[in-house]
């Protein structure tokens, strides 16, 4: 039987309520999850959630399809282990945990698993005899299943000696936790016998570490009966010295099992931790890309509890996070963000765009919570531009004017291109790059159609917001759920389910002259020839048109069907207007989140929207034909079409900085094939700075001037190409 392989589909009920507690030895090999034993499933699970073929001969293994997907076990005898086997189906860049608890409220981890592979390995964990609950938890898709099979709790020995269990309050402490207890004077704990015969005696403590005078105990038991539990105070002293105290409480007895008992004291001596003594350094990024990109760095040599990164646009971070206040990632500080909070040195940035400039910021800190030590002075401070496309040689022998541009372009995007699961959409356009950060440590996601801005607690779950099809599902010629086109993500857009995408339901998009209904910048209503029409707001129009362009140049032909914008046989009465959606492609070009959000599919999907790469490729297509044009008539077209240039020359930034008493420019160009390029820089009055010509066989072409005899005042950069010329004013101050 092969391993990894998803075939059995079976009924998993949502339990809601724990039962009656299971004894020990405890297994389940997943042949069924029923409602009359131990063990719980989260209501995340659907009912058709399916399973996995199982550990060697075994037919079932639980699935874990979605982030939240949990099971857990109830069991009233004191564990020794926890055994098990996982196995991962495409699994990548996500988390699943196994947790253990004694009240299960207070969860400590047994095993994170970041790297699971096929076919399955058998883990085992040790548990805490105080534990009463395990729980297998999918903390964090991105993509992949896991599976979960023969599960196996071991029973503790039932030695002739003590067992010892310590508490903080209703908590139960796992022996080596940490425990943290801020600048209180004194805190009351608790040790229990546990153990279901013996006394536990010869109780005896001592304190280990560098402050480890500062801490005390009073009140003491030296021994406690079967099944009992008595208080004692811890106390807190500390020296002159501010900052944190740290020491290590070594409680032993004649306990075989938990001697010694260990906790790790944390306290604080006045109103903040200890600030670090100095700086990461060494910033650099990585991995650049128009979606995203790394932030590295090298640790501090004092290492402290972490680092907080501030990102921010348009100019250097000058803001400093405040001693005391614990920052959630999304929190904003003055005008810069918090992108990161953490001990890691290598932090990938996600929800940027392309062609833009960030600036970063790092601080070591200190913590607990609460009590936070920011070094504030001579932060490690950079800055990075995002790339500006992945377009390469993509379309390399592909011109507007060939009258072959359709089948070249239809050819070109369905080389490469592979299926993303409609399933997969949240772990892939959500979690990766439609949303973004905010206060709290909360998630936003924008409505495309209505501007609606939805915030959440992270896991995303869809609900209130929904899976856009823009080309409408009833649209389609086939309207086969498995096949490619539906789960299309060029295609596919979050919007607020019941105000916006029930407001647009399958109508087609025109512009609105007379509102029958309206959400924010969403209208619904009579466009001027009396259609009914839907109009999403303008920041969204020319992506839509850009996203049905590509829809029908996809899919034309596909099973000998002809796709093409409405009226079709599909949808008789549903009239889209090509010329509308043409002069929304021309008055909302490609922005920077629309080509980054372009490069992000690419790099999942393995094709692009050609519509975003080059604005001249629309006005040569009809698309209630499928057509090509070869002299298009629409005025907008007209003014685009000049010259190829804009398809050689995708775009043109140019950077100005100091450097000293000379003036420093970076011109990066954006290209979309290999090329000869000669370029020049001149002033207002025609006179030639310097001027260059070479054969560029790269993407992107960067060049950087180190000029002292510049003036203040205006310049033109001219870029020649065998397709036409392109000029960039810009302007030394």
């Amino acid at each position: 039987m092969a391993r990894g392989k998803f075939l059995i589909f079976l009924l998993i009920f949502d339990i809601s309520t724990l039962f009656a507690q299971a004894t020990l030895p405890l297994s389940n090999d997943f042949s069924r999850i029923s409602n009359t034993d131990n063990w719980t499933v989260s209501s995340v699970f659907s009912n058709t959630t399916g399973y996995y073929f199982g550990n060697d001969n075994n037919p079932c293994a639980a699935k874990f399809s979605k982030t939240g997907d949990y099971i857990q076990v109830f069991f009233s005898d004191i564990p020794s282990t926890v055994s098990y086997f996982l196995a991962g189906n495409s699994f990548s860049g996500g988390k699943f945990s196994v947790l253990e608890s004694a009240d299960a409220s207070s969860w400590d981890t047994l095993h994170n698993h970041t790297d699971l592979k096929s076919p399955y390995l058998q883990f085992t964990d040790s548990l805490n005899p105080v534990s009463r609950y395990v729980k297998f938890l999918y903390v964090l898709k991105v993509s992949g299943n896991v599976g979960l099979d023969d599960v196996f709790i071991n029973k503790a020995e039932n030695k002739p000696s003590q067992n010892m269990s310590l508490k903080y309050g209703l908590n139960s402490l796992k022996n080596g936790s940490e425990l943290m207890i801020g600048n209180k004077s004194s805190i009351e704990l608790t040790l229990q016998n546990i153990n279901l015969k013996d006394t536990l005696n010869h109780v005896k403590v001592n304190f280990l570490g560098v402050d480890s005078a500062d801490f005390s105990v009073s009140n003491l038991p030296d021994l406690i009966q079967v099944q009992n539990e008595q208080n004692f105070t811890l106390k807190f002293n500390p020296s002159v010295k501010a900052g944190t105290k740290k020491a290590k409480l070594i409680l032993t007895s004649a306990d075989s099992i938990q001697d010694p008992f260990i906790i790790y004291l944390v306290g604080i001596n006045g109103l903040y931790a200890s600030e670090p003594e100095s700086q990461p350094d060494s910033l650099s990024f990585s991995n650049i890309k128009s979606y995203t990109f790394a932030v590295d760095f090298k640790k501090s040599p004092d290492l402290p509890s972490g680092y907080l990164v501030l990102k921010k646009t348009k100019s250097y971070v000058s803001e400093a996070p405040a001693d005391g206040i614990t920052y959630s990632k999304g929190d904003y500080i003055g005008q810069a963000q918090v992108a990161y909070l953490g001990s890691e040195s290598s932090i990938n940035i996600t929800g940027i765009e392309a062609n833009t400039d960030y600036y970063f910021a790092v601080f070591s800190y200190n913590d607990p919570k609460g009590f936070e030590n920011y070094l504030q002075s001579n932060p490690l401070k950079g800055k990075v531009s995002s790339g500006i496309t992945l377009i390469g040689n993509y379309y390399s022998g592909i011109f507007s004017d060939n009258n072959t541009l359709l089948s070249d372009l239809q050819n070109r995007i369905k080389a490469q291109a592979i299926k993303v699961k409609y399933d997969d959409y949240d772990s892939t356009i959500i979690t990766n790059f439609a949303s973004r950060d905010t206060v709290g440590g909360q998630k936003v996601i924008t409505c495309v159609y209505s501007g609606f801005n939805y915030v959440y607690v992270p896991p995303f779950k869809w609900g209130y917001m929904s899976r856009e099809h823009t080309f409408a599902h009833s649209w389609m010629p086939n309207e086969d759920l498995s096949m490619d086109y539906y789960s299309d993500l060029f295609n596919l857009f979050p919007a607020d389910q019941e105000h916006a995408n029930m407001l647009r339901s399958n109508y087609p998009l025109g512009e609105v002259e007379i509102i029958y209904s309206k959400y924010l910048d969403a209208k619904l209503g009579l466009d001027k020839a009396g259609n009914l029409v839907f109009e999403p707001r303008d920041q969204h129009k020319g992506d839509a048109a850009r996203a049905l362009f590509y829809m029908c140049l996809r899919y034309n032909g596909l099973n000998g069907l002809q796709w093409k914008l409405p009226p079709n046989n599909s949808s008789p009465y549903i009239i889209q207007d090509q010329s509308v959606l043409k002069k929304w492609h021309f008055q909302d070009l490609p922005d920077s989140w629309e080509k980054a959000r372009n490069d992000y599919v690419f790099s999942i999907q393995k094709n692009r929207n050609p519509f975003i790469d080059s604005i001249n490729y629309a006005c040569k297509i009809d698309f209630k034909k499928m057509e090509y044009i070869e002299k298009p008539n629409e005025s907008y077209c007209a003014v685009f079409q000049t010259s190829k240039i804009e398809e050689a020359v995708e775009q043109i930034r140019i950077d100005l900085y100091p450097n000293l008493d000379k003036r420093g420019i970076k011109i990066v160009v954006g290209l979309s094939k290999p090329q000869m390029l000669m370029y020049s820089i001149v002033d207002l009055f025609g006179n030639l700075v310097c001027e260059s010509q070479f054969n560029f066989e790269q993407q992107a072409l960067v060049l950087n001037f180190d000029e002292s005899n510049l003036t203040q005042g205006i310049y033109f950069f001219s870029l020649k190409t065998d397709q036409g010329i392109k000029v960039k004013k810009f302007m030394l101050n």
